[in-house]
């Protein structure tokens, strides 16, 4: 598949097959800016999404409220600090619960 004009084994994150032939290629396309991945045009083909949104079929939407739950029960927050310290912001049950701490810079 061509990409950025480049002939590449697979599309990256980002970006979608393209299965129109475009010089006797097919491409790879950059997703619509709302998606972090997609399987195809515009922003209803999103499969991801950039943190702080959440994916409603298809579409990526602004989470409802991005703040840690109930973070008292769990040691005044230790939970969600111990969590983005151990690198499993990237789990999503845990980016979930811990939405506001996973998107803090640092």
């Amino acid at each position: 598949f061509m990409e950025n004009g480049k002939c590449v084994a697979t599309c990256r994150n980002g970006y979608y097959l393209d299965h129109s032939l475009e010089n006797g290629y097919k491409t790879c396309k950059r997703c619509d800016v709302s998606c972090f991945g997609c399987s195809g045009p515009g922003e209803r083909n999103c499969t991801s999404c950039p943190s702080g949104y959440i994916l409603d079929t298809g579409l990526c939407v602004v989470g409802l409220i991005c703040k840690d739950a109930t973070e008292e029960s769990w040691a005044e927050g230790g939970f969600c600090m111990l969590v983005k310290k151990n690198n499993l912001c990237q789990r999503k049950v845990l980016q979930q619960l811990c939405c506001r701490t996973c998107t803090l810079k640092g």
